[in-house]
């Protein structure tokens, strides 16, 4: 609602001093009364301006800020690594189908021009990858719907094509796994038919494969990443776009992990270590699903001798977090260090056994002399 202020037209009366009036230099009441009146409305006005201020800092309330260059509804907006915000696609009504994409500074409250997506659509899903990439998906514009995905890199803000869904949709979900993978579930094909099939990407081969189909076919609904890696699934709308109160649980099979075991090797190019050297360095880099990752899971890495002596397991550690200070274990740019104590093991042949969820998923052999 616009509200205007009524100017007012009250003419100023003539210089001089009217009949009648005293001579006198003081104040006339009324001014007194209006001086006090300003007075009291700049106080207000101040009060109410430190209020505001203080509740902003509170996060009480909302405060301006830069407006998009290109205004947009049907859009997604998603949180990138560097602390920006990449707002891709969507509508207007004077252009339709948008297929140009804006940054939002935080620092300094201003929206500026990425590379556009190659496609134009809007009800599309957006989704942060681990690499720090962005997955676009599906989505329709006016007159089709899509079944191409597009991924966004922040550090040349450009956009490239990477596998199509199995099923074009639009106005699904999608939840990014903890094994990395992104699960997109439900919504409607380009018939307008609302879909229960679900799909997952893996980002290590770009390519989408089927999973398992939600109870009912749903659109418009919502999908939460739960702290024990379940997905729920709920609402939306269904059969006869009625609206939905049921909800379903997705549990994934995390991918199997795979150690990158480097084999031991010491100055003269060779896996033989003199026993007095000290110690005998076992690095390895973890992958899953074929994508490399930082965080160790639960692990047992079992030292066993093959020769020279008693064979058989001699030594095991197990870890369940970053590293392990009191075990010689360590974490060095995503690279995990295993030193083992060669006066410790003795002269023999081993073999060091990295184990993660009951399966053997990478092996290194040394020999100390």
């Amino acid at each position: 609602m616009n509200t205007q202020m009524k100017t007012s037209t009250t003419t100023p009366p003539p210089s001089g001093r009217p009949p009648n009036q005293p001579n006198t230099t003081e104040v006339p009441q009324n001014m007194k009364t209006r001086s006090i009146t300003i007075l009291a409305t700049i106080i207000t006005a101040l009060v109410a301006f430190t209020s505001a201020s203080d509740a902003l800092a509170q996060g009480e309330t909302w405060a301006a800020t830069g407006s998009l260059n290109t205004a947009r509804v049907r859009h997604t907006a998603s949180l990138l690594p560097n602390g920006m915000v990449l707002v891709a696609g969507g509508f207007n009504l004077s252009s339709g189908g948008l297929a140009s994409a804006e940054l939002y500074d935080p620092t300094t409250g201003t929206w500026s021009a990425t590379g556009s997506l190659a496609t134009v659509r809007y009800h599309h899903t957006a989704s942060l990858l681990p690499n720090g990439m962005v997955l676009v998906a599906g989505g329709v514009d006016s007159s089709w719907f899509f079944n191409s995905a597009e991924l966004y890199d922040p550090a040349s803000g450009t956009w490239t094509a990477t596998g199509s869904l199995n099923t074009g949709r639009y106005l699904h979900t999608a939840t990014l796994l903890p094994n990395g993978m992104v699960l997109v579930a439900g919504g409607l094909d380009g018939s307008g038919w609302r879909l229960n099939s679900a799909e997952l990407y893996d980002p290590a081969s770009g390519t989408w494969t089927a999973t398992g189909s939600l109870n009912t076919a749903r659109w418009g609904h919502k999908a939460t990443l739960l702290p024990n890696g379940i997905v729920l699934v709920a609402g939306g709308s269904g059969p006869g776009f009625s609206i939905l109160n049921s909800a379903e649980l997705y549990a994934a099979t995390a991918p199997s992990y795979s150690a990158q075991v480097q084999q031991p090797i010491n100055a003269d190019g060779t896996s033989v270590f003199n026993v007095r050297r000290g110690v005998v360095p076992v690095k390895f880099t973890l992958t899953q699903g074929g994508v490399a990752t930082c965080a160790l899971p639960p692990a047992t890495i079992a030292v066993t001798r093959t020769a020279g002596g008693t064979t058989g397991q001699i030594d095991e550690s197990v870890y369940s977090g970053s590293a392990d200070t009191g075990s010689n274990f360590r974490i060095d740019n995503c690279q995990y260090v295993y030193n083992l104590s060669a006066s410790a093991l003795g002269v023999g042949t081993y073999r060091v056994d990295i184990n993660i969820n009951g399966e053997v998923v990478g092996s290194a052999t040394f020999q100390l002399k």
